[in-house]
């Protein structure tokens, strides 16, 4: 397929394919592959795509796709038997909450966590980890069964935020 046809269908795509692209096209571009040309149009048509969707997304017209690894996982934010001790966990909280947040995914994913020291900020971080929470407190099967520590960790940490950040960001 050309690539004036693969810029062609990227309205159709969702984020995690445009996010996939990009990574393509870059390491394309960084390789000094033969198609470098093709990824650098590709490139400059996704810059473009992410910014239509940024500006629908300002106006409540557009909802990014769920990343495969959302804004805590590209932090490092970890928990359960294999993630991060309490003290680091807590530094990447108070941090996600005070900093500008990095390009992940898509403009549109990374401005749902709004501005720092914001109450919209807040408001995602509390629910991505109530998310977590709740869907796998829910999960029965055996890859899951050891979940126990991911979930007190993730409510410890909830307890956290909502006691350190909920009357600061008010």
């Amino acid at each position: 397929m050309s690539v004036e046809k693969t810029i062609n269908l990227l309205p159709k795509k969702d984020d995690n394919q445009i996010c996939r692209m990009f990574i393509n096209a870059i390491d394309i571009i960084s390789n000094n592959k033969p198609q470098k040309e093709d990824a650098m149009k590709m490139l400059n048509a996704i810059q473009s795509e992410w910014k239509k969707r940024s500006e629908l997304f300002l106006v409540g017209k557009y909802k990014a796709t769920s990343p495969k690894l959302g804004m805590l996982g590209f932090l490092g934010y970890h928990v359960g038997h294999q993630g991060e001790p309490t003290k680091r966990r807590r530094f990447l909280i108070d941090w996600i909450m005070t900093n500008e947040l990095p390009l992940v995914q898509s403009p549109s994913y990374t401005l749902e966590w709004k501005n720092p020291n914001s109450l919209g900020r807040y408001k995602k971080f509390h629910r991505v980890l109530q998310s977590l929470i709740t869907s796998n407190e829910k999960r029965k099967d055996n890859e899951y069964r050891d979940f126990d520590k991911a979930i007190m960790e993730w409510k410890d940490d909830l307890d956290y935020l909502e006691n350190k950040w909920k009357i600061i960001v008010k």
